[in-house]
């Protein structure tokens, strides 16, 4: 399976603020790409995370991540894109 890249949404929450985070990230399908992104947002180690409620605790429950979108890109559109990220 090659790899495509993919534009992702992430919804983050801190406290009372809301926000998003977006991502162009290379992976084999979305589910992936997905995992991928929330894992780059976190700022703990992986063993001190906590997976809930669709999403991922951050930093003792400081910060909360969740995939909100993940949309293919076509390769001419990645090649655009990368020149700028």
């Amino acid at each position: 399976m090659s790899n495509k890249h993919y534009f992702v949404i992430l919804a983050t929450r801190n406290g009372e603020f809301e926000g998003s985070s977006r991502q162009l990230i290379l992976a084999g399908n979305e589910q992936e790409a997905g995992q991928i992104a929330l894992e780059g947002e976190c700022r703990s180690d992986p063993d001190e995370v906590s997976y809930e409620e669709g999403g991922v605790y951050d930093m003792h429950g400081e910060f909360f991540y969740r995939v909100k979108s993940v949309k293919e890109v076509p390769p001419a559109h990645a090649e655009i894109l990368l020149k700028y990220f």
